[in-house]
């Protein structure tokens, strides 16, 4: 008896040895952070959540429950678009925002394309096997199910073989996926109700890890680096998300499958193929022909003649950073400014201007200024 006890102590002990072991070759071997691409994947539900409740909140109607005629996906992204513009610019997502068609001025129909496999950009021939490997998976009997799936993916020699961007874009995608599975399971009973020979579930949760694959990608091919790449995969997958989805008789849409390029010997979908160019936004700047007074405004002390209390005058180096000493040693402030010459509203974070808006509360992102008044704002430097 006692030998018997003595075997199945070792042979518990050797589990958890061995588990231990195979744990730390994994995180030894990505050569990203799985774990906190799998924090970041959570404003991806979140993004979902707030627009839901902004939406209950604003509108009135609660954008799961279809009204008749149903719209389309263009329609619906319209009426989502500043709820959805407004989480990302609270989260420093904005320089994703064209993968969503919520940027002011910009039209996701003009926005230019590239073909990664033409242009000699394309990912090694094991990063687009994977890839279809993810995105061909069959649908899961659970959460459970499906993150054994991704976990096998991920662990293989493969997948351990690929750079850290494209383990990147990959990971991102799969996160989100898992996100996206979790959230959708357990907010929406229309889809609870729809998994199995309907498949509805499966097709939303699927779309959203497509559009983080192309949002990764998207990052990727503008030079964005890993942390780029994550905030992309965020941005796109909001994009294919099912707030637009649900609401569209486009169904179609988010079915796995269409055209598809060969690329080193593997036939990958052209969606991932043909990326969305980030679109280069000009730098902003306070008027260059006047010289005169700025002053800063707070959400308490908003811009009136009698209560422009803060003056200052600014200065800009060569890079567009804008300075309140000629010496340029002092950055200005981050927060509102406001001049009486064309009585606009400039927003500066870290001595850039990151905004323009003619009312003090509202700006383009939907950011308001929420800072305080402080004592001191502009003290003497040289």
């Amino acid at each position: 008896m006692k030998s018997k006890s003595i075997l199945i102590l070792s042979l518990l002990m050797t589990i958890i040895i061995s588990s231990c072991k195979n744990e730390i070759i994994e995180n030894q071997s990505l050569k990203v952070n799985r774990a906190e691409i799998k924090e970041m994947a959570a404003l991806h539900s979140k993004g979902l959540q707030f627009t839901k409740s902004q939406k209950i909140k604003t509108k009135g109607f609660d954008v799961e429950v279809p009204e008749t005629p149903v719209r389309t996906a263009l329609e619906i992204f319209e009426l989502l678009a500043p709820d959805i513009n407004i989480y990302i610019q609270n989260n420093n997502l904005q320089e994703y925002a064209y993968l969503v068609n919520v940027v002011p001025g910009f039209n996701i129909a003009n926005i230019p394309t590239v073909s990664l496999s033409q242009t000699g950009q394309a990912f090694s021939q094991n990063y687009y096997i994977i890839l279809n490997q993810m995105n061909g998976l069959l649908e899961p009997s659970s959460y459970h199910d499906l993150d054994n799936q991704l976990n096998i993916i991920i662990g293989s020699t493969n997948f351990l073989s690929l750079n850290a961007e494209e383990q990147a874009i990959l990971i991102s995608g799969a996160e989100i996926m898992l996100d996206s599975y979790s959230y959708w399971s357990n907010n929406s009973p229309q889809l609870l109700a729809t998994k199995g020979f309907w498949n509805r579930l499966w097709a939303v949760v699927q779309s959203d890890a497509r559009g983080a694959w192309q949002g990764g990608i998207s990052a990727f091919t503008a030079d964005k680096g890993v942390g780029g790449i994550i905030k992309g995969a965020i941005v796109g997958a909001i994009q294919g998300s099912e707030l637009a989805a649900e609401l569209t008789e486009d169904e179609y849409s988010m079915i796995v499958g269409g055209n598809t390029v060969n690329i080193k010997g593997v036939n990958v979908p052209i969606e991932f193929d043909n990326i969305l160019v980030m679109p280069t936004t000009p730098s902003l700047t306070f008027p260059s022909n006047y010289t005169g007074l700025y002053y800063y405004v707070s959400s308490k002390d908003l811009a009136h003649e009698e209560n422009l209390i803060y003056p200052t005058y600014i200065f800009k180096n060569s890079q567009n950073i804008y300075y309140y000493n000629s010496g340029l040693t002092c950055l200005l402030p981050n927060g509102v400014y406001f001049n009486n010459y064309d009585l606009q509203y400039y927003k500066v974070l870290n001595g850039k201007v990151t905004e323009i808006g003619s009312k003090p509360t509202v700006f383009p992102g939907g950011d308001k200024p929420l800072q305080e008044l402080v004592s001191n704002l502009f003290p003497n430097c040289n």
